[in-house]
């Protein structure tokens, strides 16, 4: 109702300036956070239902959050400061709406693949599969007001709005940036492991096999220290540096055929 109201206000008039006051008078609704709450439990309790009796009852919201959205929309083209950091502060204030709308339609995104896939392909096969998929017409129509918002609030990269890098044409160079350093960070704050490998000189390439052919490759990327057999050394770099120039020169060794 606090969406139907305000929509209607604005609609009642055609300035920028004065829609905008219109949605600045208004205070967010009371009721944005319980509703994102409340979805993202039905999400998680009757995913089954997200289809049936619960998609009715939540088109009227949808189709009114699109309405105002297409409104606010136009205020991007409008070469003027004031009224486009306006139109980032309303759309700001719907924000938990936003990600209501996200966690509601998060059945329909599509697998990494076939994002990639999409992502991939030209501009008329995009238009062709946002038509087919709300949750990907959605993000395509509304890429400019998503980037916005991500960008005056970093923190929405971990919300179920995340959910956008899946396509990266659609999000800006600065977004992407941030996106990349988050995924750096958090490589960077995983608790750090030594992978320790004893093998013996004469034997280096068999006892490093042996030791490391169970391994996966998430704990090849921990950090490797090196002890030589019968030798004192404590693996300071040296001894690592001498193995893989070893390992280097025994797997291009013709005895063992592996090229």
């Amino acid at each position: 109702a606090f969406m139907q109201n305000l929509l209607s206000q604005m609609q009642e008039v055609t300035e920028p300036e004065k829609q905008m006051a219109q949605f600045l008078a208004a205070s967010r609704s009371p009721h944005s956070d319980p509703l994102l709450r409340i979805i993202s439990c039905c999400v998680k309790i009757f995913p089954s239902k997200l289809t049936g009796a619960m998609q009715n009852d939540c088109k009227i919201l949808w189709d009114t959050l699109r309405s105002y959205l297409d409104i606010v929309q136009s205020f991007y083209h409008i070469d003027n400061q004031d009224t486009q950091q306006l139109s980032i502060s309303a759309i700001a204030s719907l924000c938990p709406i936003i990600e209501a709308f996200f966690v509601f339609h998060s059945h329909l995104w599509p697998s990494k693949e076939k994002a990639h896939e999409i992502d991939s392909s030209n501009e008329a096969v995009q238009k062709e599969f946002a038509s087919e998929n709300d949750m990907f017409g959605f993000v395509c129509r509304y890429s400019t007001i998503l980037n916005s918002l991500m960008r005056e609030q970093p923190e929405l990269l971990k919300s179920p709005l995340a959910k956008i890098t899946l396509f990266p044409s659609l999000l800006s160079f600065d977004i992407k940036r941030k996106h990349f350093q988050k995924q750096l960070h958090q490589i960077d704050s995983r608790p750090s492991k030594v992978l320790k490998i004893r093998v013996n000189r004469a034997t280096m390439f068999e006892d490093s096999f042996q030791k490391m052919r169970h391994l996966s490759a998430e704990d090849m990327k921990h950090r490797i220290s090196v002890q030589f057999e019968g030798e004192p050394g404590v693996d300071a770099g040296g001894l690592l540096k001498d193995w893989y120039q070893e390992l280097s020169k025994q797997i291009f060794n013709p005895n063992y055929a592996l090229f």
